[in-house]
């Protein structure tokens, strides 16, 4: 049964929709935090390149509100990425990344193996068959 979670008088939100919005915030909280770990900056070096406060900062690393649009556009210029790349799960690549790849860089394939390799493999998988 999903609980119905009272946000306003005019709005209502379920509760799965709530623990979504927690996890979103939180995933944006991280990524603003490694971003600006990497720079080996400070909240208030962030603060100062971006045009926002200490606080401000502080309160968006800690999962605590949800930047307006305006607020995303300062700290990605700040961090010199895109909003999409801000939004990015690092462990999934993207499709550039995965297009640009040839098939020897992934894991598992071993570079060593010759084509007639490949093609006596591909025979004797058919003739299984």
């Amino acid at each position: 049964m999903t609980r119905i979670v009272k946000r306003t008088s005019s709005e209502t939100i379920s509760e799965e929709a709530q623990l979504r919005e927690i996890d979103e915030r939180h995933f944006l909280a991280q990524q603003i935090f490694f971003r600006r770990e990497s720079l080996a900056w400070s909240q208030e070096e962030l603060a100062r390149a971006s045009g926002l406060t200490q606080a401000q900062v502080a309160t968006l690393e800690a999962g605590q509100a949800n930047p307006t649009l305006r607020t995303l556009a300062k700290l990605v210029t700040a961090l010199s990425c895109t909003v999409q790349e801000l939004f990015a799960d690092p462990e999934i690549p993207s499709k550039s990344e995965i297009n640009s790849r040839s098939p020897m860089d992934l894991p598992g394939v071993d570079v060593e193996i010759t084509t007639d390799e490949i093609v006596a493999f591909v025979r004797e998988s058919r003739e299984r068959s």
